[in-house]
């Protein structure tokens, strides 16, 4: 039913709360028309009779598979009615357990190349369990208050993209904002930093690429976004969706997250179950200084909380991904990632394939 709903939604004509409601019942008057329709065909011929029993066959199993999906997402109340549960979910107290996470600590850099690989696959070992989790002391906070300063420093191009409609708007006022790579968002040091690819090696093998470089901007007074999927699964007949991680997406604050500046709620697990949202999930949302960073399954169910501060909230968004993979739904009026010879020059040459694919002078 989620492929439906994503379907019909996309557009903006219909609401998906909308369409969790009416779809069971469409679907169910569909087949009676099916089923009206094959009155002309005379069943009295063996042969006829065959195929009409294996087609009405073949639909109330879609039916009824399709029915089973969507109770799944609904809950008895006191009545004994069921009422669908709401996308947003925003009023159910949520099932919070703790984000996962690693820390690399203040003394990573003495930390003994063993010491490190073990950290990076117990970040790996938790990714694959829940989609989902933090890395503490990742980057510098000095390289951060240098990315957010430029950030700053680029305010009017921000609003001129959103303005001009190249920022993509994913939410009540907020945004997609591709960002220049000729200055600290392009350094080896933020899209090739050591401890996250240590992680990324173990999860997406040995040949990976940063497949897009963008702001997410949720300014204040923004609301929180329903849950989705940053993408679409491979294979979304595959009801458990076990398949290794191939797009990972890197989320990187500028400034802390905390409850009034919002963060990402997450459903840990999710990334491996084709079901939206299932009853009563458990949730987790971090809270993330300067220099930490979270990673997040391109296939998690997940959604960016209200910021009801008085300032924006700035986060990077690198996303890492297979080579043969491309994002083929949210770079249509925008670079994914451009790189000039000269900035692509200054990483090291063992992570240059990182980004040659996106050299564009």
């Amino acid at each position: 039913m989620a492929g439906y709903i994503r379907a019909l939604a996309a557009d903006g004509a219909y609401d998906p709360q909308d369409l969790r409601r009416i779809l069971p019942a469409t679907a169910a008057f569909g087949i009676l028309k099916y089923a009206t329709d094959m009155a002309p065909y005379d069943i009295t011929y063996p042969d006829t009779a065959d195929a009409v029993r294996d087609a009405f066959s073949r639909r109330f199993k879609d039916l009824t598979q399709f029915l089973d999906i969507a109770a799944t997402k609904r809950k008895p109340d006191q009545a004994g009615q069921h009422e669908m549960k709401a996308a947003s979910m925003e009023n159910i107290a949520p099932n919070t357990v703790a984000f996962p996470e690693i820390s690399y600590g203040d003394d990573a850099p003495s930390a003994s190349p063993e010491q490190m690989s073990e950290l990076a696959r117990t970040g790996a070992d938790l990714f694959r369990e829940n989609g989902t989790f933090v890395i503490r002391n990742c980057l510098s906070p000095d390289l951060i208050h240098r990315a957010f300063r430029a950030f700053v420093d680029g305010t009017d191009s921000q609003i001129a993209d959103i303005k001009s409609g190249r920022a993509l708007t994913v939410g009540h006022r907020r945004y997609m904002i591709s960002v220049p790579t000729d200055g600290v968002f392009g350094s080896s040091q933020l899209l090739a930093a050591p401890r996250l690819l240590a992680v990324l090696d173990d999860l997406l093998g040995d040949q990976f690429v940063l497949g897009s470089l963008t702001s997410v901007l949720a300014l204040q007074g923004s609301d929180a976004q329903r849950w989705h999927r940053d993408n679409d699964p491979l294979f979304p007949e595959d009801p458990d969706m076990e398949m290794p991680p191939f797009s990972i997406a890197v989320l990187i604050p500028l400034v802390p997250l905390d409850a009034e500046i919002g963060a990402t709620e997450t459903i840990p697990g999710s990334h491996r179950d084709a079901l939206d949202i299932r009853q009563d999930p458990p949730f987790a949302r971090p809270d993330i200084v300067v220099g930490d960073c979270y990673l997040m399954d391109s296939r998690l169910m997940h959604r960016g909380m209200a910021n009801t501060s008085t300032r924006a909230r700035p986060v990077l968004s690198l996303v890492y991904q297979r080579a043969w993979y491309r994002d083929y739904q949210n770079f249509t009026d925008q670079p994914a990632l451009q790189m000039s010879h000269d900035t692509a020059d200054k990483f090291p040459q063992d992570r240059r394939d990182l980004i040659s694919w996106a050299i564009t002078a």
